[in-house]
């Protein structure tokens, strides 16, 4: 069965949380280092194989990382941009890292014929004004 996608409806990043007087500035930087992420996340994929992390230290809630980062646990926390802008902006004494090599959009899949997709895609323009 044919399927479509609507238009994109939220462009998704991923950042890195880190201590603003250490030694992380880039993403190179992560290498090598410990490394918290949400299990099971495009995070955790990312610190593994692409970051290289010494380790890579698995929560089920990442906002749980937070404390770890702040006593010194682990060197960032990955995660995505949403998340990373609230936990930022909850604890003011950490700083976030944009993470340039990856990206994903979200979209909504429909089947093709469905007249649902010019509906969908109505409310996604609406919502990306």
């Amino acid at each position: 069965e044919a399927l479509l996608t609507t238009d994109i409806y939220y462009r998704n990043a991923l950042f890195a949380l880190v201590d603003p007087d250490g030694d992380i500035k880039s993403e190179e930087d992560l290498q090598g280092k410990v490394i918290a992420v949400q299990e099971n996340s495009q995070a955790n994929f990312y610190a593994e194989d692409i970051i290289k992390a010494k380790y890579v230290d698995k929560y089920e809630y990442i906002a749980d990382a937070v404390g770890k980062l702040k006593d010194g646990s682990v060197d960032a926390i990955l995660l995505d941009k949403a998340t990373a802008a609230v936990l930022d902006s909850e604890n003011g004494d950490i700083s976030r890292i944009y993470i340039g090599g990856y990206s994903e959009n979200y979209v909504i899949i429909v089947r093709s014929g469905s007249d649902l997709i010019s509906r969908v895609n109505a409310v996604v323009a609406q919502f990306n004004r």
